[in-house]
């Protein structure tokens, strides 16, 4: 999936910047829940404005539109989050993995204790 396939745009414009697909792609997981944020601010604010205002048709029809692009660039970005989060699942994963099968059976138990104590400690 693609902004082209998303909106039909190859750019995505928010408060002033602009996102194209290569920038959502190379985003980090916090950056994008940044973004969905400002998105969701968006859509609230549309929403609540085609609520209010009845009257005029052309504005209506264009914040119809706006809140259109925006609802659509939000399930995009939704989706980025989560393969995100799966890739670097999927990465740790494949580390976990591989440092079982190289070490020695005792060293990755020893390794893999401390690190649960760390973990432990660090959330106290």
């Amino acid at each position: 999936m693609t902004l082209r396939d998303t909106i039909d745009k190859d750019r995505f414009y928010i408060e002033n910047v602009s996102y194209s697909d290569n920038d959502l792609k190379t985003m980090s997981v916090d950056g994008l829940e940044t973004l969905k944020m400002k998105i969701q601010k968006k859509i609230d604010g549309l929403s609540l404005s085609l609520k209010e205002k009845q009257a005029d048709s052309f504005d209506t029809n264009s914040r119809k539109r706006a809140l259109y692009i925006n609802q659509r660039v939000m399930v995009y970005v939704s989706l980025l989050i989560k393969n995100h989060r799966q890739q670097k699942k999927s990465l740790s994963d494949y580390f976990f993995e591989s440092a079982r099968d190289i070490l020695p059976i005792a060293l990755f138990d020893q390794i893999l204790d401390e690190a649960q104590k760390s973990v432990k400690e660090g959330a106290q």
